[in-house]
């Protein structure tokens, strides 16, 4: 006598051991990349800045980081001053932002990132991202910072002053 359920139980069988497969290897990819970032902030903690920095760098070349690993990475590339270190740290914000889902770190972001149009002297850019880190209103030290910011903007559109005779 055929078993007509056992195509099923089998098929049942092998969909379960995926589902329990593919959760563990999202829990240990999570895991994973907390851990690389906890490791990454004590061999910064110890001095190795650039230890730290290749260890995110070789996870993100592994898969997205997360949030706090993103952030770790942009904030120990902030003392950068060559201009590939300026465009990975725009791409960490534009990742960054992506990931976020509450207001004041969507603010941190555009905050960061208006700050390096700053830097770049990218008026469009650093109006967008400073004007919204004023709208989200999700920090008063954010705002402080977004104006100032905005000074130094506001700076570049002034007209040149001219000489009276």
């Amino acid at each position: 006598m055929v078993n007509d359920d056992e195509p099923r139980t089998k098929n049942a069988t092998q969909h379960a051991t995926q589902t329990a497969m593919q959760t563990a290897t999202t829990t240990t990819t999570n895991t994973t990349a907390g851990s690389v970032a906890l490791e990454a902030l004590a061999l910064s903690r110890a001095g190795d800045t650039a230890g730290a920095v290749a260890l995110l760098r070789g996870a993100r070349d592994n898969g997205p980081l997360d949030e706090p690993a993103t952030s770790l990475l942009f904030n120990l590339l902030q003392d950068a001053t060559d201009d590939d270190d300026r465009a990975e740290r725009l791409s960490l914000c534009d990742h960054g932002l992506a990931l976020a889902k509450r207001p004041v770190t969507r603010s941190s972001w555009h905050l960061r990132r208006g700050t390096l149009h700053v830097e770049r002297q990218d008026r469009a850019a650093a109006l967008a991202d400073l004007q919204m880190v004023l709208r989200l209103k999700a920090s008063e030290d954010h705002t402080a910072q977004a104006q100032r910011a905005l000074l130094v903007v506001a700076m570049w559109a002034k007209p040149p002053v001219k000489k009276r005779p």
